[in-house]
């Protein structure tokens, strides 16, 4: 299990966003899309169907098949994607991140002052997960490390969706931290998905 062919499936939604040429227009091909499959079993040929008849110039200029990105290499391809999207300006939501995770790494573990810039409530699912992995990076962690994160996070991390929940824990397990390990237990009780099993 990894994320692998979820990345790709972003580079290729990205790439048909950008022959798109129109971002609106596009977000309004993405609810309609939605909108009229869902509840549907389909498949990616649908997509492109789809894709295609909603931008029939695009068909008109054979976009499915451009050298070194046809759609078939996207789909049955092997190896990275052909196409990566600009994600420059996604460093405003990094920068913090990266402040977060210096302070961590630390020779001693951050008091509340150093830490009470860094709000985890506001910040967005993809901040919080990056932050964790990037810990995670660096686990084992010292135990009074860990006893300071447990008690600056864990509570938070509780009220999180599945994807943080299950990055926390990984830093449980990895750090054999024994106060919250009930919390693996339990998480994996209400979460019987085989990726978070495994």
């Amino acid at each position: 299990m990894n994320l692998f062919t979820y990345e790709k499936g972003f580079c290729f939604v990205s790439y048909l966003s950008e022959l798109s040429g129109d971002i609106r227009r596009f977000d309004g091909f993405l609810r309609d899309y939605i909108s009229e499959f869902k509840f549907k079993s389909v498949v990616a040929q649908d997509l492109i169907d789809y894709f295609l008849h909603y931008f029939p110039h695009l068909q008109d200029a054979a976009v499915t098949q451009r050298e070194g990105l046809e759609f078939e290499r996207w789909l049955s391809g092997c190896g990275p994607p052909p196409f990566e999207p600009d994600l420059s300006a996604g460093s405003t939501l990094i920068g913090p991140v990266q402040d977060l995770c210096n302070l961590w790494r630390g020779a001693n573990p951050p008091d509340q002052q150093s830490l009470s810039p860094y709000d985890l409530s506001t910040w967005s699912t993809f901040q919080v997960v990056l932050f964790l992995d990037r810990m995670l990076d660096h686990s084992p962690l010292p135990n009074e490390l860990m006893e300071r994160f447990s008690g600056s996070y864990s509570s938070l991390f509780d009220g999180l969706n599945a994807e943080v929940q299950i990055r926390w824990l990984q830093m449980v397990v990895r750090n054999t931290f024994y106060p919250d390990l009930p919390r693996v237990r339990a998480f994996l009780h209400k979460h019987t998905s085989r990726m978070y099993t495994v």
